[in-house]
């Protein structure tokens, strides 16, 4: 639709030159949109501070308004030099009408679709820039033959050369249409392109710095090197004021403004924009965010005042940072990168909206043999176990004498047992079965100041030998690795469901507040089953730890969750 209104557009003008201009008018028309389209580029931001009670449509109403009353003054300074007829000759004159007349069609329709990008419309309008499910920076849609992409190339080159201030726009909004149509990609989820003043700020001193060799994805693996890039650490504050907008935002509304290291003037001239690729979840893991995702900073997120969050970018070699640039309408100056010897301590950031407490799916990682599918915890444990027991004496009597030590209670509650458990009698003819809740998740007393959390795993193969070192462990985000401090497993064992359950809190080593090594050291229902029906660790962790991820024994990376950036222990 775009590409249709560019030839419309372009068509009526090269008309109305033909039929009714002359080869001077036309190219003086096109010279002039040229100038008034400066003129907008040049005002409209100041001009909308006059107009902030009509909100977002303040910066694209006063880019129009400019436009026309300059296009329009041009015009009749134009009517009245050219009233003298030039005469080139017919064919040149019929041409000359033609070309310029397309050239004013090309401009006059880049202007309006420049201010249909910065109007606070859908990502569909004025045409789709971005995917806003997958966005590709590096690969931008544009309508056919880029009249928006040509006007603003046109107004960065003027603002940087002879026409330039203190203050190029071609530094300040590099990249101006990518800037305003990423600013636009969560509209829809009530996230403002615009951010009131004072919603990010940047210290004063070391605010950037090299990455640190080894830096690793949310997922484990290594970050992947660039060819011809410097990955750089960039300090932001979010600031109470940011919350005020709803406290969300994306890696599209935040970008790095980089000049040549050569370039002694950081504000004039020319520049090119990065986006970062995500920020610190901890000292060694960058999560990674596209700008499809939302970040988001809550208020218990927010200390003295702002929120720190360090950002990570791939800046091209020769390139230093200058400002950052947030959302629509906020530019910060970035101070000179510091060594990597004076470098800050790292600052780590996890969404509190982004954190699950109670349920997790796990990434899966099926290159283990036993890998974790759902973390659970609180009313939540265990849940989906075929083992349903509702009393210490139901338990009692599922406890085989193969047991290598019956349940030991302290009430109702166990404190320790690795047991064998087989299914309930059933009742004889004509007497009605009693109803077995599944209340297994509140009959295990965990240690003082641990929480028990419980992670369903991938049936293991059966007949086969499973020590403890197999079973995954969890790692939080100081990096310390819990190991597993129970198992509960089913299985069929001649036809018939057998249970396996490992609990003892007392035969556990803790360090550092983590289980040491796992416990059970071997897990027999694996050798003797037929078949596995399902297979859940356990786990001692205490309130307040935030688990990263899951590492399966014999996998190369940790997995991570689906939809979450961490499980945090209640």
């Amino acid at each position: 639709m775009a590409s249709i209104f560019v030839l419309l557009i372009m068509a009526g003008c090269a008309a109305a030159m033909f039929l009714k201009g002359t080869f001077i008018r036309a190219f003086a028309s096109f010279m002039a949109a040229l100038s008034a389209a400066i003129v907008a580029f040049a005002y409209f931001e100041l001009l909308a501070g006059f107009f902030e009670f009509l909100g977002g449509w303040a910066q694209a109403g006063s880019f129009l308004i400019l436009f026309i009353v300059a296009l329009i003054a041009l015009m009749a300074a134009i009517t009245t030099l050219t009233k003298q007829p030039v005469d080139f000759g017919l064919n040149p004159e019929r041409a000359g009408r033609i070309v310029f007349g397309l050239l004013l069609g090309l401009v006059v329709s880049g202007v309006l679709l420049t201010a249909g990008a910065i109007a606070p419309l859908s990502n569909t309008l004025p045409y789709q820039r971005f995917d806003p499910a997958k966005p590709d920076i590096q690969s931008p849609g544009k309508p056919l033959l880029n009249p928006d992409g040509f006007i603003t190339r046109w107004f960065d080159i003027v603002s940087s050369g002879s026409l330039a201030g203190a203050k190029s726009f071609a530094v300040l909004h590099a990249d101006f249409l990518d800037q305003v149509y990423l600013g636009r990609l969560m509209t829809d989820q009530d996230v403002s392109p615009m951010a009131e003043t004072g919603a990010i700020e940047i210290p004063a001193k070391a605010a950037a710095w090299p990455a640190p060799d080894g830096l690793k994805d949310h997922t484990g693996a290594p970050l992947s090197s660039k060819t011809g890039y410097d990955l750089i650490l960039v300090r932001v504050g979010i600031t109470a004021r940011t919350l005020k907008e709803g406290g969300a935002f994306t890696t599209g509304h935040l970008r790095l403004i980089c000049k040549n290291k050569e370039d002694k003037q950081r504000f004039k001239g020319s520049a090119i924009v990065a986006y970062p690729l995500g920020y610190l979840k901890n000292a060694g893991q960058v999560q990674l965010k596209s700008p499809a995702e939302l970040i988001s900073v809550s208020p218990q997120d927010v200390k003295d005042g702002a929120r720190q969050i360090d950002f990570a970018f791939y800046v091209p070699n020769g390139f230093q940072p200058v400002a950052i640039g947030f959302k629509g309408n906020i530019i910060a100056e970035v101070p000179a990168v510091v060594s990597a010897d004076e470098a800050p301590k790292p600052t780590a950031f996890i969404q509190s909206s982004n954190c699950a407490r109670d349920y997790a799916k796990v990434s899966p990682a099926a290159s283990a043999k036993i890998y974790g599918l759902e973390l659970t915890a609180g009313p939540r444990l265990l849940e989906g176990s075929r083992l349903k027991v509702d009393s210490k004496a139901l338990w009692t009597s599922m406890q085989s004498q193969n047991s290598i030590s019956a349940a030991a209670f302290d009430q109702e509650l166990i404190t320790c047992v690795q047991a064998e458990l087989a299914e309930p009698n059933k009742p004889a003819d004509g007497q009605p079965a009693e109803p077995v809740e599944n209340r297994l998740s509140q009959m295990f007393k965990p240690a003082a100041g641990y929480s028990l959390l419980s992670l369903k795993c991938n049936t293991p193969a059966a007949r086969t030998q499973t020590s403890g070192q197999n079973l995954p462990a969890l790692i939080d985000s100081s990096g310390v690795t819990h190991h597993a401090c129970g198992v509960i497993a089913t299985g069929r064992i001649e036809g018939k469901t057998a249970y396996e359950a490992d609990f003892c809190p007392e035969k556990i080593t803790f360090t550092n507040g983590a289980a040491a090594k796992p416990f059970p050291d071997n897990i027999w229902l694996t050798e003797k089953a037929e078949g596995l029906l399902d297979f859940y660790v356990l786990y001692l962790v205490k309130p307040g730890t935030v688990i990263l991820s899951i590492q399966p024994a014999g996998a190369q990376t940790p997995a991570g969750f689906d939809g979450a950036e961490c499980f945090v222990v209640n």
